[in-house]
């Protein structure tokens, strides 16, 4: 059967083609039918979006923890270059903080002192420092943190010249631990030592406290040595008052004679004289 005339129909039309009435069959796609992606190209967009968006955080996560974190643990672990560079004052490595808070805090002051600029306030975070490392010090008596202390001692001493002779008695470093340099007594505190020692009223807790105050003494002068003596006196006269023992009560009486005797301008507190 011959074919219908196309000529007046539309472009759609014109894509079909007639081979009898009332049936036609698409003998092309219009150019115009969108290409719409298989269930299986969607899968693989979405794979390569989510691996995308996953490197992405990995990255950034990343350069946060390098930039955050790893300045700190390689400070804590030496291995800083800057650090080195920085010449820091005392080896970290050789103090046994009390805490890892107090270690945080010690290590963050060093590396802002690092960068500041400011001399006064480079000196302000170094002091700080030097205190809680006294602080350190005072309480274990460790020979290796009195070491670190002395260092720190000296370094501020070189570089900062004027706060060393302003804070003379700071930055004096009574020897606590049993590798100290042999100190001498005067005679009425050797005496007194001696008492202490070989009392059996006063428990070793309180014995370590005053004799460490009698070594501090012996290696300091003015206010550091005198403050030094009544923290001596003050232990000993509360353990006499408490249990009333009469060698730990003697002790402390002579104790408060040789401060009333040497140290004049002290006034003793009302609640522990004797």
């Amino acid at each position: 059967m011959p074919k219908l005339p196309t000529g007046g129909l539309s472009r759609d039309s014109q894509l079909l083609e007639k081979d009898n009435w009332g049936r036609g069959e698409i003998t092309q796609k219009p150019a115009w039918v969108p290409k719409i992606p298989t269930r299986r190209a969607w899968n693989l967009h979405l794979k390569l979006i989510f691996i995308a968006l996953l490197a992405i955080i990995v990255l950034a996560l990343i350069y946060v923890g390098a930039t955050r974190y790893l300045p700190g643990i390689l400070d804590k672990a030496g291995l800083s270059q800057s650090a080195q560079k920085f010449g820091y004052p005392v080896n970290a490595g050789e103090i046994d903080f009390p805490s890892e808070n107090v270690k945080d805090k010690f290590l963050e002051n060093m590396r802002l002192a690092e960068v500041e600029r400011d001399a006064g306030a480079k000196y302000k975070l170094f002091e700080e420092n030097y205190i809680l490392l006294k602080g350190f010090y005072s309480t274990n008596s460790q020979q290796k943190t009195r070491v670190q202390l002395e260092s720190f001692r000296e370094y501020i001493k070189k570089n900062y010249p004027d706060k060393f002779q302003a804070s003379q008695a700071l930055y004096e470093i009574p020897c606590l631990d049993g590798e100290c340099p042999k100190v001498t007594y005067p005679d009425e505190i050797s005496a007194i030592r001696d008492g202490v020692t070989k009392s059996s009223s006063l428990d070793a807790q309180v014995k370590s406290a005053v004799l460490k105050n009698f070594d501090a003494a012996a290696q300091s002068a003015g206010d550091a040595q005198v403050n030094y003596y009544l923290s001596a006196f003050s232990l000993l006269s509360s353990v006499s008052k408490q249990n009333s023992s009469g060698d730990v009560r003697n002790l402390a009486i002579k104790m408060q004679d040789y401060i009333t005797k040497n140290y004049p301008e002290i006034l003793i507190p009302d609640d522990l004289k004797l």
